[in-house]
């Protein structure tokens, strides 16, 4: 795991629901990029679910 990486998962952990685009449109790198580094974190175990928590 690299620094992108490293930067992906701060993004997801901020929000989980944001887009692929999104993340790609604010670190300068492609689509792809970002969706095969996610696709890679969850196959290594490094992700392992998505969720939002909702305050009542």
């Amino acid at each position: 795991m690299d620094q992108l990486d490293k930067v992906i998962l701060m993004e997801l952990r901020q929000n989980c629901r944001v887009s692929y685009r999104a993340i790609a449109r604010k670190l300068g790198v492609t689509f792809k990029t970002v969706r095969k580094r996610v696709d890679n974190l969850i196959e290594t175990g490094v992700i392992r679910r998505f969720w939002d928590l909702v305050s009542p």
